[in-house]
């Protein structure tokens, strides 16, 4: 399914005329040339930006999806459907719309505590004075507050004559107080946001005992729905992706040096007993190019049978190619050397090649050298592996060791 959906993007990519641009990706060009030995690396480096244009556009896709399902999903809040408030460690606040028969009459924010703690009885003195003091003067200045936000208080506003009744509430303290009215009247509106008020708090204080509380669907003639002012939606899967397309750069630009690296390592463990293929075939009285000839071939069976591609091998095989493609045997080695960018590889393809111009005079104790040198190499580089190895260890070492002390420390602790 993958490599079909790839195939398309690289048709749709053809179609439109980008896929020539990404031949100008030098960097990749070259790190192509070493990885897919024998392949055309112009070619190789399309189907790497396919793939790479092929995982952001699903990546893109899935963006879409997320932000898509993010939208219609109902945001996040303490209302269900049925008007009912779950409680909460923090105060309740709503939307709360009043409609008339003839629409919409108001739209108001109205908080209200729901499950905090119960004031103490010195608390609720300091307010009971203060509650006189604080509405003494706002009714001199021609004030009727709704709520003080410093002390948390609530005040619903009620007339009972030439009057104020006038009731303050902060959690589970409340204080009737009356007041001598003066010129200001409260419009239609206070007193319906007066009575709604009062509605959603005996509807709060029925349900003390409950997990959700219902909320009044009317009251009077006003029909009221309620929305969660903190209501929001979780944005945290589309900023995920968001997150994962923008280091996509960063993990293939890793990806490759991991590839780059495994080809090294993968072309200096083998290099030793490519070279003492060589010195045996030699020995043997074969030429050569009849010896790459028979590397070559003995290769070519084995990855028929299922063996994994050796690089230093691959490159041989095209060396082997170019040989029967008429190129000079001299140059077409001296290639194989650089294609392969290392020290012993270039330092092989020299002493083979001095072989052919000046004659194979002491190139069995040369190549014997060599080949003991990378064993040594070799074996270096192992041991280094295996000291990599066991620092990679370590971490889950030390929380297998966590583990251990947690299994042993916890019932230890219990016992007490």
């Amino acid at each position: 399914m993958w490599k079909w959906y790839v195939s398309k993007v690289g048709a749709l990519l053809s179609l439109i005329g980008v896929d020539k641009y990404f031949e100008k990706d030098k960097r990749l060009k070259e790190s192509m040339k070493r990885l897919y030995p024998g392949k055309r690396p112009d070619i190789m480096v399309r189907k790497q930006w396919q793939q790479r244009i092929a995982v952001i556009l699903f990546a893109m896709l899935c963006l879409v999806v997320l932000t898509i399902v993010t939208l219609l999903t109902p945001p996040i809040s303490r209302i269900d459907a049925n008007q009912r408030v779950s409680r909460g460690e923090e105060d309740v606040c709503l939307w709360v719309m009043a409609c008339e028969k003839d629409g919409v009459s108001w739209k108001k924010k109205m908080s209200f505590a729901i499950g905090e703690r119960k004031l103490t009885d010195s608390e609720k003195v300091e307010l009971d004075s203060w509650a006189e003091n604080y509405l003494s003067s706002q009714l001199k200045q021609g004030l009727q507050p709704d709520s003080c936000a410093e002390k948390q208080v609530e005040f619903i506003w009620e007339t009972e004559g030439d009057r104020w009744k006038v009731t303050a509430s902060r959690n589970d303290w409340e204080k009737i107080m009356y007041f001598q009215k003066e010129k200001a009247v409260l419009s239609r509106e206070q007193i319906s946001q007066a009575t709604v008020r009062d509605a959603i708090g005996r509807s709060i204080t029925q349900g003390a005992t409950k997990d959700t509380i219902s909320l009044p669907a009317k009251v009077g003639n006003l029909n009221l729905t309620y929305g969660d002012v903190n209501a929001g939606k979780d944005y945290s899967f589309v900023f995920l992706a968001l997150f994962a397309v923008g280091i996509l750069p960063v993990v293939w630009k890793e990806q490759q040096k991991k590839r780059e690296e495994k080809r090294k390592l993968q072309m200096l463990c083998d290099h030793p007993e490519l070279v003492n293929r060589v010195m045996l075939l030699l020995g043997a009285g074969m030429t050569v190019t009849g010896a790459i000839e028979r590397i070559v071939m003995e290769y070519s069976q084995q990855r028929k049978r299922g063996l994994p591609m050796r690089f230093a091998y691959e490159e041989m095989s095209v060396c082997f190619q170019d040989m029967k493609n008429g190129m000079n045997q001299s140059r077409a080695i001296e290639d194989f050397g650089r294609r392969c960018q290392l020290i012993p590889y270039i330092r092989f393809a020299t002493i083979v090649t001095q072989n052919l111009k000046k004659g194979s005079a002491g190139i069995m104790t040369i190549l014997q050298q060599d080949a003991d040198f990378s064993f040594e190499r070799r074996k270096e580089m192992v041991k280094q592996l295996g000291e990599q190895a066991s620092t990679k260890l370590l971490f889950p070492m030390i929380i297998m060791l966590g583990l251990v002390m947690a299994i042993i420390l916890i019932p230890a602790f219990m016992t007490f």
